[in-house]
């Protein structure tokens, strides 16, 4: 069996990479290394990483805070195989991940991307999150990512497998970003490569974890992969149809996370490079939330759909 080095970035999860790592430790694959990036974490977190005696855990510094992207990078930089794993400080792993990611890579070994699907931690509650069209015990290459996506991510960074090979023939994460440079590096492989694909959950993604970046809603930027698609649209590449389909909804959830900002010029901005009944069937989905969550006027609600 191949041997596999595992990125962690870190910034500020003190209380929680001690049983990251622990998931990783506990692999029934035990042929790995173990990168934990500091990306200049300031709680203690990092020395908590280096309390561990496994061999196989080093923890390397950043000089000053780069974001996850750059904290994976530098992880893939200082790897020493040729298979490279991710796992995020707060989410965990089961301990059949890597079993499963490399049955995939041995079976599949044109792919450029293995992933597999995880359940949904939050408030103590665990539930499989629910993968468009992928019928239940699938394992092969997925037939279409680009229609695969518009349901939620089937890949996410704390259950995937990447060659280094396609790390240094598309380049890395996009490091001048601090959102969505995880959906922009799948895209891009997904792009260029099959993607194979296991329905055996091997992860638990939390979505209530301290400190996400995806639920700050002052980071205001542009998704990348967003101009990711619009380049492969205009460029004839992937699946015109999809990609299109894919970019609206890319717009919706950008809109969406502005809305939560209440960056409300910009959603609408954001709303009108959509089609207008995707709009208006995920906003439908998202009234309640902006009603009652975030009381927001209905004169407000109105204005978006």
């Amino acid at each position: 069996m191949a041997f596999v080095s595992v990125v962690i970035p870190l910034y500020n999860k003190r209380d929680d990479i001690a049983q990251a790592i622990r998931s990783v430790l506990a692999q029934s694959h035990a042929d790995f290394e173990l990168i934990v990036v500091n990306d200049a974490s300031t709680d203690g977190g990092a020395e908590k990483a280096r309390g561990f005696s496994d061999a196989r855990v080093r923890v390397i510094d950043l000089d000053r805070r780069g974001g996850a992207a750059a904290a994976r990078n530098a992880g893939i930089n200082a790897a020493r195989y040729s298979l490279i794993a991710f796992l995020d400080a707060d989410d965990v792993w089961y301990p059949h991940f890597l079993e499963t990611a490399l049955s995939l890579y041995e079976r599949f070994p044109q792919a450029g991307l293995f992933g597999t699907a995880y359940d949904i931690a939050s408030g103590g509650r665990i539930r499989g999150a629910n993968i468009k069209g992928m019928p239940r015990g699938f394992e092969g290459v997925l037939k279409d990512y680009f229609n695969t996506v518009t349901g939620r991510m089937p890949v996410i960074s704390s259950a995937v497998m990447v060659p280094r090979a396609v790390f240094e023939r598309l380049g890395g994460f996009a490091d001048n970003h601090r959102l969505g440079e995880d959906q922009d590096m799948w895209c891009r492989i997904a792009l260029a490569y099959p993607v194979a694909y296991s329905m055996r959950r091997c992860a638990a993604y939390r979505i209530d974890a301290a400190n996400s970046i995806c639920r700050d809603s002052t980071v205001t930027e542009p998704y990348p992969v967003i101009l990711t698609v619009e380049r492969a649209l205009k460029s004839g590449m992937g699946p015109c149809g999809r990609l299109k389909k894919y970019l609206s909804k890319l717009y919706i959830d950008y809109a969406v996370h502005l809305i939560r900002g209440f960056e409300m010029s910009g959603a609408r901005a954001a709303l009108k490079n959509a089609g207008w009944r995707i709009i208006r069937d995920r906003l439908r989905a998202e009234y309640y939330y902006m009603r009652t969550r975030l009381k927001m006027r209905r004169s407000d609600v109105i204005l978006l759909l």
